[in-house]
């Protein structure tokens, strides 16, 4: 089942794992300190860490990443990247 919703908890380190992992849904903000979910990944066209809206993902994009998402998720290594299906 394809996730519907990614987003970022507060402690984000900023180390770029999942960017790396997943740069068609995060990327990280070196000047605030944190990674985002990216517009280009939301239905709602912002971008930031998505914890207060949880903004559905565009289109196809949570089951065509899902992989890619679980892999940042995975990855993280203070375990803040967080998934609805």
């Amino acid at each position: 089942m394809a996730f519907s919703s990614v987003w970022i908890e507060e402690g984000c380190t900023a180390c770029d794992a999942c960017a790396d992992a997943c740069p068609e849904v995060f990327k990280v903000d070196h000047d605030e300190g944190t990674a985002v979910v990216i517009a280009d990944a939301r239905v709602d066209g912002k971008t930031s860490t998505n914890e207060a809206e949880k903004a559905a993902l565009k289109g196809d994009l949570g089951s065509a990443q899902e992989e890619s998402i679980q892999d940042a998720a995975d990855g993280c290594p203070v375990g803040i990247i967080q998934m609805a299906k």
